[in-house]
Order: C-alpha cells, then sequence, then structure tokens
C-alpha cells in the first residue's frame, strides 16, 4: 500500500538543538533534550498524526523531502529581500540541514516505525515570506520485476536455453536471435 504524507508547521522552522548534559546526584551524566526542541517535535509529532488520521505506520521504505522556509530579514534592502524571494539569494544560515532532518525523530511510530526506513532525502532551506516547515514522506514501491520469456523457445530468466543465453530483446534470447538473423 502506498502512502504520501504532507506534514506542515507554520512558523519559525527548528532544527534539532544539541544534546544537554547534567550530573545527578550520584555523579552520573545524563543527557536530555532542550525544552524548545522538545517542544517543537512534539508539535511536529501531532500534526503528523492528524495528517495519518489514524492510519497505521508504514514499514516500507520511504523517501522524505523537507523544506525549511527562514523569514527574510526586515533589514535587507528591498532589493535584496526580493533577490531572496525570487531563490537568488540562498539563505546561508544556522540551523544545517541536517539537524532539520533530526526533528524527524518526532516522526518514528506516527508515519513510520523508525528513521532507519528513510532511503532517500532532500532537505532544502529557502527564504519566504511565511516561515514553516514542510515535510513529504512517500512510500518507495519498489520496481516491477518482470519475468523475461523469450517469444521462440519459452526460456525464462530461471530457465535458460541449453549452453546458456541472453537478452539481445525484452522478449528475445540471443539463441534464437542467431537463427532468426540467418533467415
Amino acid at each position: 500500500m502506498s502512502l504520501r504524507v504532507v506534514i506542515e508547521l507554520g512558523g519559525p522552522p527548528r532544527g534539532k538543538g544539541a544534546g544537554r548534559a547534567s550530573i545527578d546526584g550520584q555523579g552520573h551524566a545524563r543527557i536530555f533534550t532542550d525544552e524548545r526542541t522538545r517542544k517543537y517535535e512534539s508539535q511536529l509529532r501531532y500534526a503528523a498524526q492528524m495528517q495519518m488520521g489514524g492510519r497505521v505506520p508504514t514499514a516500507q521504505p520511504v523517501s522524505v523531502v523537507i523544506e525549511a522556509r527562514l523569514l527574510v530579514p526586515q533589514s535587507w534592502s528591498k532589493k535584496k529581500r526580493l533577490a531572496a524571494l525570487a531563490g537568488l539569494l540562498c539563505p546561508i544560515v544556522k540551523p544545517d540541514c541536517n539537524n532539520y532532518s533530526k526533528t524527524l525523530d518526532a516522526l518514528n511510530g506516527v508515519v513510520g516505525l523508525d528513521n532507519k526506513q528513510i532511503v532517500d532525502e532532500r532537505v532544502s532551506k529557502i527564504s519566504s515570506e511565511h516561515p514553516g516547515l514542510t515535510v513529504t514522506v512517500e512510500t518507495m514501491e519498489p520496481p516491477a520485476r518482470l519475468v523475461g520469456v523469450c517469444r521462440v523457445c519459452g526460456c525464462t530468466d530461471a530457465i535458460a536455453c541449453p549452453g546458456g543465453c541472453y537478452w539481445v530483446e525484452t522478449d528475445l534470447c540471443s539463441s534464437c536471435a542467431v537463427p532468426q538473423a540467418a533467415e
């Protein structure tokens, strides 16, 4: 079953913050996610749940496209702002693209079972007057594998002609192509 989910989150996009560390009373280090990142991932998870509408998370491989729309600074000149909005100036600002990818931990168990299912990913940062984050997740269907059958002798991918053969056309093996060329 194929799945396509588009998750929209308004407001300035946020990448995953660096893990924070603290020492407990026994001297052991504890790593935790900062509050702002937890809140953002919670919003992303909720938006994903709404888009899934109760559907079961997929177990198939998925492709993910992440678009982070960043606000153009008000301090920029009109000319520079227009260039940025036209895509002529790229938003070379923090966070890095991979930090947007890391927020996808919020989708585990909602859209897919785990991030390891992501086999194709694209992340882009663009300038916009309306900041936000769009995450598109699509299942990837394996390519259909057609079994080759020779139109002359009936050999297949699994059962070749005596002495072996190969495909010279989608439905003609090399053993049958030679006699046909002689005729």
